[in-house]
């Protein structure tokens, strides 16, 4: 088989899993439904993946990467345009022209936060949301976290470049505090006293507002 036809049938297979896992859950779900899902045999689902597991691994740092991937490619951007605007003769022309870093930035995070809800919410049992609500998945993606971490401190210090906020010595740190701060705003979404004053799941509107001051006070303070 080409490499085409064996990443068509992984992600068949994929797809066909995600789609059981988010309406059966992981447990009530198995090799034998999701080989029947993909219209494949139960032997070509192994010959892919070692396990059940395995694949909902798989479904997970795929949604990952794909956070990671808009990120690094705005901080692959910004650096390029740096490296440019480096042989400038005038260092007027140095900054970062007609963009903000941070409005940017709110906007990146906003939008995973968003589409983590949608997924979260529309699917009972959804496998992108254990990365957030399972310990035991956190620790398996540990280094998705510390990426993260740490194109958020290059964007802060490309910021302070920009002159959009003050320089520090510890971009690391304060990318810590608004990672900590957003982790609220992530699943499993507790009940809160919303503006009528009485209990109730959070909705999308209700999570876009919180996460938009959020990040404006998170980003202030840095």
């Amino acid at each position: 088989m080409n490499p085409k036809d064996q990443e068509s049938r992984k992600f068949k297979i994929l797809e066909s899993a995600r789609k059981l896992f988010s309406h059966y859950g992981f447990e009530k779900t198995t090799i034998e439904d999701i080989a029947k899902e993909a219209e494949l045999g139960k032997g070509t689902i192994y010959l892919e993946f070692d396990s059940k597991e395995a694949i909902l691994m798989a479904i997970i740092r795929n949604f990952i990467e794909e956070e990671l991937a808009e990120i690094k490619d705005y901080v692959t951007e910004l650096n390029e345009e740096r490296h440019k605007n480096s042989k400038a003769k005038n260092n007027q022309e140095k900054e970062f022209k007609n963009q903000s870093i941070i409005k940017q930035t709110k906007k990146l995070f906003l939008n995973h936060i968003l589409r983590t809800y949608d997924i979260a919410t529309n699917h009972l049992h959804s496998s992108e949301a254990l990365v957030h609500t399972s310990n035991r998945v956190r620790s398996e993606f540990e280094t998705f976290f510390t990426r993260k971490h740490n194109m958020l401190a290059e964007l802060l210090e490309l910021a302070a470049e920009n002159k959009e906020i003050k320089k520090s010595h510890d971009f690391s740190y304060h990318a810590s505090l608004i990672l900590k701060g957003l982790c609220g705003l992530m699943p499993p979404y507790n009940p809160h006293i919303n503006a009528k004053g009485k209990l109730s799941i959070i909705t999308r509107k209700e999570l876009e507002n919180y996460t938009k001051d959020l990040l404006d006070i998170l980003f202030t303070c840095t």
